[in-house]
């Protein structure tokens, strides 16, 4: 599973907005927009000649810095950075859906979510795919 995430890693790597890029429970950015990788256990089917199968759930929980408010009197700047935030989890999940990542094909969203934690906005994303193993 470590090749996996690696390979999700790299695809994310190609959205140089995406300033960290970790597994879930690593070390909390100091830096941001942040991803955190999770894959989900995966449930194997036996193919003929050895091989396996299994459709795949991973999360990407994207994390963005500081909490902006969006009222009235808010800065147009601070809006534009909050709107850069907002453009970065569409790239994300458009990168991911049409690329496909090496290892893990068809590729589509199945939950979305944006929500103010502590200082900072969250993004979680769930995602699942297709993957198989073949000695």
């Amino acid at each position: 599973m470590i090749g996996l995430y690696l390979n999700t890693k790299d695809k994310l790597k190609e959205l140089t907005a995406l300033r960290y890029i970790d597994m879930e429970g690593g070390e909390e950015p100091k830096i941001f927009p942040a991803a955190f990788i999770n894959f989900h256990p995966i449930n194997h089917e036996q193919l003929h000649q050895g091989g396996t199968q299994a459709d795949i759930t991973f999360d990407i929980r994207l994390q963005f810095t500081p909490y902006l408010r969006s009222e009235g009197n808010t800065p147009v700047a601070q809006l534009d950075k909050l709107a850069d935030s907002m453009q970065l989890i569409e790239e994300v999940k458009t990168k991911l859906i049409n690329e496909d990542i090496p290892g893990i094909s068809s590729i589509y969203i199945i939950r979305e979510h944006i929500q103010k934690k502590g200082a900072s906005y969250e993004a979680p994303l769930t995602f699942k795919g297709r993957i198989e193993w073949n000695p």
